[in-house]
């Protein structure tokens, strides 16, 4: 049931917010790796030289051509100055995989605060929580005990291998399993830490519209269990 909730749902949510136009509300800045300058238009000749200090920059010889004055003598064109070269240095533009890799240092260390912020406050929350206060709300008898468990998920920041152990004891409380299958979905699928990281990517009304999704699936998952099973 929750693979099948899982995968089929999360193929046609995205379908319908591709549809919606949601792709608008990414942040491109966060999601294009950096791309190397356009060439200049000067022609360069063959490089003659590299630099001494070993900088990876190569050395080239431009020949300019000045453009005419427009002033010469009567009855002559225009006056001829002489061309002349230059030096000019290019610098050589890092390979795909080195620009792939600061692309990802430096996404990482623009995360790295909203992720720590909200490893903290999920920890805090998970460590004060009582597992009784979870039961009376999203006991087996209460008929929003599915939508209040996949709420009560996302600030719990949980992991389903560390879920196991607790989902028996909240099932030993009289929690209803759909309740635990919905508290699963939406700990696993929209924890803290990974909202603080996808904020990085994605404007509000995209990360409202993802938050909303794993919602739908969670409930629809935890509803679907409670009728199997009971």
């Amino acid at each position: 049931v929750y693979a099948t909730v899982a995968i089929g749902m999360t193929i046609v949510i995205s379908f319908l917010l591709e549809k919606a136009g949601f792709s608008r509300f990414l942040i491109e800045d966060a999601l294009q790796l950096g791309t190397a300058p356009a060439a200049t238009s000067t022609p360069l000749s063959r490089p003659v030289s590299r630099s001494a200090s070993g900088d990876s920059a190569t050395q080239f010889m431009v020949q300019l051509q000045p453009a005419a004055t427009g002033k010469g003598t009567a009855g002559s064109g225009p006056e001829q100055q002489s061309a002349f070269t230059i030096p000019v240095y290019q610098q050589e533009q890092p390979g795909t995989w080195r620009r792939i890799f600061n692309e990802a240092v430096r996404q990482f260390r623009s995360l790295l605060p909203y992720v720590i912020l909200g490893v903290a406050i999920g920890s805090v929350i998970h460590g004060f929580l009582p597992a009784d206060l979870v039961v009376r709300l999203a006991g087996a008898d209460n008929p929003l005990a599915v939508p209040v468990s996949a709420v009560v998920g996302i600030p719990l920041y949980l992991r389903v291998s560390t879920m196991v152990p607790i989902a028996a004891s909240l099932v030993a409380k009289g929690m209803s399993l759909g309740a635990v299958i919905a508290l699963i979905i939406g700990g696993a699928g929209a924890s803290l830490p990974e909202l603080a990281m996808l904020k990085g990517m994605f404007r509000l009304p995209l990360l409202i519209g993802f938050i909303g999704s794993v919602m739908v699936m969670a409930i629809s998952a935890g509803f679907l269990v409670n009728f199997i099973v009971l």
